[in-house]
């Protein structure tokens, strides 16, 4: 065998692979400028170099853990959950069930239920006490509350209010499905949304992006001379509100602007799922 050309062979090909390296990495660093060591202050930078501003004091350094999910929807078998809060019904062309205590729609998986007569309160909407009294009536009146979390209370135009409560999976938000419990003259007049349970828990789910990527593949989207503001940043579960009994949700980041546009993304493969 002849020694000095194998090892002149060896000597080229280790230069190609270097030459191909470095190549691949100054294509990378030119159209990303962030690598994921990189820390949240440089990613903060950045993008306040692209006039995006992150204006909260909410924890996203530390990305606590994911796992494979699959839920139950409650309402994904509509005869049996309308038949749970309405009793015995009439469904008309339109797909409307009906009873005496009230009627009930759904759409894209979730449900609109319209009591016949408004469900009085005894608490007012500034009562610390009022969520709790109307997770009491949900629970009384057929609804599965065990994952259910007080949100938000908010007022519309026309003077009603809207109680709001998140699903909560494994400390996780259901960032995409909040149920909406409106209140209008101290009674319920319409529940909206949907109900979850757990149906399957599987292991963790490793290797996902990290909060500072999405910020830049956010950045990446918003090219704007006009300044922007990030009021909120979330981590938790998507749901892809498909009318299925069963489905998976995703790992994902919700990233809220002080304009009221809301972006969420696939913390798996980093791509925009949805933007309100």
């Amino acid at each position: 065998m002849n020694f000095s050309k194998a090892k002149t062979f060896l000597i080229i090909m280790f230069l190609a692979v270097d030459i191909f390296l470095l190549y691949s990495l100054l294509v990378n660093s030119s159209s990303n400028p962030f690598f994921k060591n990189d820390s949240y202050e440089k990613v903060t930078k950045l993008l306040e170099e692209r006039n995006i501003f992150i204006e909260t004091d909410e924890t996203i350094l530390n990305q606590s853990k994911f796992f494979n999910l699959t839920l139950k929807n409650l309402s994904g078998d509509k005869d049996y959950f309308a038949n749970l809060i309405l009793g015995e019904f009439k469904v008309d062309e339109e797909g409307t069930y009906s009873s005496q205590k009230g009627k009930m729609t759904f759409e894209s998986g979730e449900f609109c239920f319209i009591p016949s007569k408004g469900i009085t309160l005894s608490k007012n909407v500034n009562d610390s006490a009022l969520p709790k009294e109307i997770i009491s009536i949900l629970k009384n009146s057929g609804f599965s509350v065990e994952k259910l979390k007080y949100k938000e209370t908010l007022k519309d135009k026309n003077g009603a209010f809207s109680v709001n409560y998140s699903h909560i999976f494994y400390e996780k938000e259901l960032l995409n499905s909040p149920l909406g419990v409106y209140v209008k003259d101290n009674s319920i007049v319409k529940i909206k949304g949907g109900i979850y349970s757990i149906h399957s828990f599987d292991s963790e789910n490793p290797n996902l992006k990290t909060k500072e990527e999405i910020l830049i593949r956010f950045s990446n989207l918003k090219e704007t001379d006009e300044k922007i503001y990030i009021s909120s940043i979330k981590e938790g579960y998507f749901n892809p509100r498909q009318e299925y009994a069963t489905f998976s949700v995703i790992p994902s980041i919700k990233i809220t602007l002080k304009s009221g546009e809301i972006y969420y993304f696939d913390l798996i493969d980093g791509k925009l799922l949805e933007n309100d």
